[in-house]
């Protein structure tokens, strides 16, 4: 009986002791970080997501197809990083002749796949 008091007691205790274990100085390395650099915000010229989706009823039950959602997420993440760039070239001054030709290549085929 004593033993099983003790183990009450010991996990008690420990349980008290433990809720401290974060550091005080963490909460202020993230505030200084929240102020400090903010990457700017870059507005993308593909077209709105769309919620059309390819649906197939079989046997009585829908199916949806989403090879068409992933090629439009891996299309505007390309283009994101296209325009990305961009801004980056834009500010040291750099030509973006190229870059601009292949963002409105994605932006293209973005618009084809919505469309059909």
């Amino acid at each position: 009986m004593k033993k099983l008091l003790f183990v009450l007691c010991m996990g008690a205790f420990l349980t008290a002791c433990g809720g401290d274990d974060q550091d005080k100085s963490q909460g202020k390395v993230r505030e200084k970080a929240k102020t400090e650099a903010v990457a700017p915000k870059i507005k993308s010229s593909a077209p709105p997501v769309t919620n059309a989706t390819v649906a197939k009823e079989v046997d009585g039950s829908m199916f949806v197809d989403h090879t068409r959602d992933l090629k439009e997420f891996e299309l505007r993440r390309s283009l994101f990083g296209v325009e990305s760039l961009i801004e980056i070239n834009k500010q040291q001054k750099l030509d973006t002749r190229e870059l601009k030709s292949q963002r409105d290549d994605l932006v293209k085929q973005i618009k084809d796949l919505i469309s059909g």
